[in-house]
């Protein structure tokens, strides 16, 4: 393998997306934290148990600034996606809060 070739797989291993690769699953809120001030949105840190065929669960802290309006409430399951190399990761279908 050239230098050239390591080079370009490093910088590619790099810079890519981990979410790339995701995996469609579910997340079920297990705790939310409650809005701070009064404006219409405010910054929500959620503990979720992530699960997706074929990979193990995993419960992850996400972030996410929401309408106070369509605040999330404990025991929802919302669709999520999985990142299959960063166990910490998960993204949350966050329009599903609006329903």
């Amino acid at each position: 393998m050239s230098v050239g070739e390591t080079g370009a797989g490093w910088l590619k291993t790099f810079l890519s997306d981990p979410m790339d690769a995701a995996v469609k699953g579910t997340a079920r809120i297990l705790s939310v934290s409650e809005p701070v001030g009064r404006a219409p949105y405010s910054r929500c840190t959620l503990e979720v148990l992530a699960e997706a065929p074929d990979m193990e669960s995993r419960t992850v802290s996400v972030e996410a600034v929401l309408p106070r309006k369509h605040w999330p409430r404990v025991g929802m399951v919302v669709p999520a996606r999985l990142a299959p190399t960063r166990p910490d990761l998960v993204g949350l279908n966050l329009e599903a809060f609006r329903h």
